[in-house]
């Protein structure tokens, strides 16, 4: 039990039984935004899995603000042409500016670009 104030409350307790499995994801184009004045594909259609010669890895990668080392030690030693995809998120004060692509630009021959929502992912670009 836990008192905030005058009143106890109680969590509730935990459910018995069978665990939930997840359910299987199906692998998808990623990241391609419809063209504006197109409308969006139904629920109901079917988005083509990426062809062998379309994929390619996309490797995620979180540090807090301090991680700015490992990344450049990271970036200086990753051939510019790997073929993969970079996400990096950053744990950072939402009211400062980050600084961390004009940080990495430095020690990569790859794009290096802030993430904006529906971009799309592409091969050797941080």
């Amino acid at each position: 039990m836990k008192k905030t104030g005058k009143k106890v409350t109680q969590r509730p307790a935990a459910k018995k039984g069978k665990p939930k499995t997840a359910k299987p994801v199906q692998e998808t184009k990623v990241g391609i935004p419809p063209e504006p004045g197109k409308r969006k594909p139904s629920s109901k259609e079917r988005v083509s899995p990426p062809s062998a010669s379309d994929a390619f890895p996309i490797v995620g990668m979180g540090a807090s603000a301090g991680g700015l080392e490992a990344f450049t030690s990271f970036f200086t030693n990753m051939p510019a042409d790997s073929h993969m995809a970079f996400v990096l998120v950053v744990h950072l004060d939402p009211g400062h500016a980050s600084m961390m692509p004009e940080l990495l630009k430095r020690h990569t021959k790859m794009d290096v670009i802030e993430a904006q929502d529906g971009m799309t992912v592409v091969p050797d670009r941080v």
